[in-house]
């Protein structure tokens, strides 16, 4: 498969303090969980590249706080589980299908 375009995507993760933000990322990034984890303080940041449709993606996804900012952009929230792998990589394809989507109409 040889991808026409490549689009780099930031995507943000919304929740509290200890619901498991960063061990989302690396179940989707490395398709890893670690029972013991240690609070990420600060932002953490990691990268993975998909391909959807004709497009290459590079996905950053930085840990921030972005509930309003989802509803303010329609963009969808989903319930997930790093620890079970439920709805893992639905969530990350849906965000990255709307962001493209939305990247291309401007």
């Amino acid at each position: 498969m040889n991808p026409r375009k490549k689009v780099d995507l930031k995507l943000i993760i919304v929740g509290a303090l200890g619901v498991g933000k960063t061990s989302l990322l690396h179940q989707y990034v490395h398709k890893t969980f670690f029972e013991e984890y240690q609070t990420t303080l600060g932002a953490s940041i990691l990268s993975k590249i998909i391909i959807l449709d004709d497009t290459t993606l590079k996905l950053q996804v930085p840990q921030e706080v972005a509930h309003e900012w989802c509803k303010e952009k329609d963009m969808p929230y989903f319930e997930v589980s790093a620890k079970n792998d439920i709805n893992v990589v639905q969530a990350f394809e849906v965000l990255a299908s709307r962001a493209l989507l939305r990247r291309t109409r401007v």
